[in-house]
């Protein structure tokens, strides 16, 4: 009859098995057909997937009575799928998935028989025949093990009569929510190979080894989030394939928040600060909190690099952005796997800040990495209003200044005080003979604030302006105003330099 209690059913048939061999069809309305079987002891089960299209793929699940997978072949393209188990008595289903767009027909074959009676059954003690088998045979049944930072170790064997040993087991907490399963596999016997799954809460692969008659074992780190794993051993050998197997877990502190809500609170200085951290499998974000005050400047020159952990490269893909108080994007730069890490350099004003640390692809481990993060102010030596210009004295000898102007910083203004006729140069550049790295508007206004004609340009990025202007002084004194401002209110500013001169 049709599981329809715990398996999705659409397109589905269900028939009673003892020996059967059926032909069905897979089409993209048909995606799945489920066959379900009862077994009245324990036996030894094979089912054989065949007759697909040349251009088709299907994989063959096998799943227990709670709807677990329990295995599942999935070979690539036509290829004929096989899953021989040993299983206890009790209702199971053989699901035929359609992967891709091509329909094709099929042929399942399916057969058990009883297993020996000395084949191996599950317990906690050796019996007198040595006949035992320590682990459970399906998710779940599975052995209930607890792992450490110590390695537990654990001995078994799988075979034709005994073929999946499965233990299941919790690694990670609140505080940890990233943990790293470490595992050693070796085979005690010649001839043999297994295959390793570890399997998330849901049965699903994550990761899979396996090993043939001339491996002698395995090692391998899986990084992954708190919450409850599967591990399989398997074998369809016909020899026994006796095993030792070590697992231990490493937790993985998290000390950045997730969110903005919860970011971690930084206190920043001129010298770098660095944090290591780790981010991936479990814990995704890490978000950190910036706030610039503005009392040492009106702007600061933030700094971050983000590289690997104690000079490694980076293990996995990470992105490191920057954001506003409000969450914005401001800028950001992508890390993938192998590079030497990423830096960004940002001029910003007063303001709380938040930078993040990503994971490019969901899918990924993860990455360890460390953030060297710091803010140099960057001095306003020039007054921002009329009343606060910087006083400048011009002479025949040109007299430069150097200053910055942009974010946090959107106006620099100088006085000069004429006492003749004269004439006034006025130079506009970058800072120390550099170029500028902004497009800057320069202007000349008079005492009371009229900008004076043809005084007012444009200066382009990488390059300067000069202009010359006939100006009229008195026996007193006549004071003069010089501004220099962004040509965006977007522009992150530059550094420049401002040359005047009289001739």
């Amino acid at each position: 009859m049709m599981n329809t209690g715990h398996l999705p059913t659409p397109n589905t048939s269900a028939r009673s098995l003892s020996t059967v061999s059926v032909k069905d069809r897979l089409s993209q309305n048909n995606r799945k057909d489920f066959f379900t079987f009862t077994l009245t002891s324990r036996s030894s089960f094979n089912a054989s997937l065949k007759g697909i299209h040349r251009k088709a793929n299907v994989d063959l699940l096998l799943r227990d009575a709670s709807g677990q997978v329990m295995v599942a072949s999935k070979n690539k393209g036509n290829l004929p799928e096989k899953i021989r188990r040993v299983l206890s008595a009790g209702s199971y289903t053989l699901q035929t998935t359609l992967k891709g767009k091509n329909k094709t027909r099929y042929q399942l074959t399916a057969s058990s028989q009883l297993t020996p009676s000395n084949s191996p059954v599950i317990g906690t003690a050796p019996r007198p025949n040595g006949a035992i088998d320590l682990a459970g045979n399906s998710l779940g049944t599975a052995r209930s093990i607890v792992l450490s930072s110590v390695p537990n170790s654990f001995s078994d064997v799988v075979s034709s009569v005994d073929p999946d040993d499965y233990y299941v087991f919790t690694v990670g907490d609140t505080n940890h929510p990233s943990a790293k399963i470490n595992l050693s596999f070796t085979k005690t016997g010649q001839d043999t190979g297994a295959t390793i799954n570890l399997r998330d809460q849901l049965g699903n692969v994550i990761k899979a080894e396996s090993l043939y008659s001339s491996d002698g074992g395995t090692n391998f780190s899986k990084t992954v989030a708190a919450g409850t794993y599967y591990l399989q051993i398997n074998s369809d050998r016909t020899t026994p394939t006796p095993y030792n197997l070590s697992l231990a877990t490493t937790l993985i502190p998290d000390t950045a928040g997730n969110t903005f809500g919860n970011a971690r609170s930084l206190s920043l200085t001129s010298a770098p600060t660095a944090i290591t951290e780790f981010v991936g499998a479990g814990d995704q974000q890490d978000f950190y909190r910036i706030t610039v005050d503005g009392t040492g400047a009106p702007t600061e020159r933030f700094a971050v690099e983000l590289k690997g952990i104690n000079g490694n490269l980076i293990e996995n893909a990470v992105r490191v952005a920057l954001r506003d108080g409000l969450g914005n994007l401001i800028t950001s730069e992508s890390v993938y796997s192998g590079s030497g890490g990423a830096a960004i350099n940002k001029n910003i004003a007063a303001g709380t800040y938040f930078l993040e640390v990503n994971t490019i692809y969901e899918s990924s481990d993860g990455t360890d990495y460390t953030l060297n993060v710091s803010s140099t102010p960057v001095p306003d030596l020039a007054g921002n209003t009329r009343p606060t210009a910087r006083f400048l004295t011009p002479s025949a000898t040109p007299l430069t200044v150097n200053d910055f102007v942009g974010i946090g910083d959107g106006d620099d203004y100088y006085k000069v005080t004429l006492f003749s006729n004269q004439t006034l140069n006025v130079t506009l550049s970058g800072a120390g003979g550099e170029v500028t790295t902004a497009s800057l508007v320069y202007g000349l206004q008079d005492a009371l604030g009229n900008s004076i004609g043809g005084t007012s340009g444009f200066a382009a990025a990488g390059g300067g302006a000069t202009f010359s202007k006939a100006l009229t002084g008195s026996l007193g004194g006549t004071d003069y105003y010089f501004r220099v401002s962004p040509s965006s209110s977007f522009s992150e500013g530059t550094n420049y330099g401002v040359t005047v001169a009289i001739v």
